[in-house]
């Protein structure tokens, strides 16, 4: 039991690391839009239709949605 709340203790700790750097990414980028009038973005290219790299894809896409990336996807059979 006591080695079941450390798990779990642990794992709040990094997603709450991981919230706090998204924000600090998203900041950065609003900083940068606002300096340069361009943000960098990510261009991702899916070949095939393998449902976990469709999935993996999503992921990213929906990362750089979060902290303000601009996401670009070709998708090649």
């Amino acid at each position: 039991m006591h080695m079941e709340l450390a798990i779990r203790s642990k794992i709040w700790s990094c997603l709450t690391k991981a919230e706090d750097i998204k924000l600090q990414i998203a900041e950065e980028f609003r900083r940068m839009k606002k300096a340069v009038a361009h943000v960098p973005g990510l261009a991702i290219v899916l070949v095939g239709d393998r449902r976990d790299s469709q999935s993996h894809v999503g992921f990213k896409a929906k990362g750089c949605e979060e902290v303000g990336i601009k996401s670009l996807l070709s998708e090649l059979p």
